[in-house]
């Protein structure tokens, strides 16, 4: 076997399996396209008076964020 390729000019069936393979592709793309817009576009907005109270329990309450110390608030040692 030689490394080397002789170039030539490509026949019905290597164009042939060029088309389907690029087809393929297309479907595929487009495919995953159209379930990807369709999520978006299924996507309805929440307004905040629409949305459900959840109950405010100390024992399952959410740790609340720590911002940055600013002004009077912070600790000096």
């Amino acid at each position: 076997m030689s490394p080397y390729y002789r170039r030539r000019k490509p026949g019905n069936r290597e164009t042939g399996g060029a088309a389907l393979a690029a087809l393929g592709v297309a479907a595929g793309v487009a495919a995953v396209t159209f379930y990807f817009v369709r999520l978006m576009l299924c996507r309805e907005a929440l307004s905040g008076s629409d949305a459900p109270a959840l109950p405010a329990s100390p024992d399952r309450a959410l740790p609340r964020a720590v911002d940055s110390p600013s002004g009077d608030e912070t600790d000096q040692k």
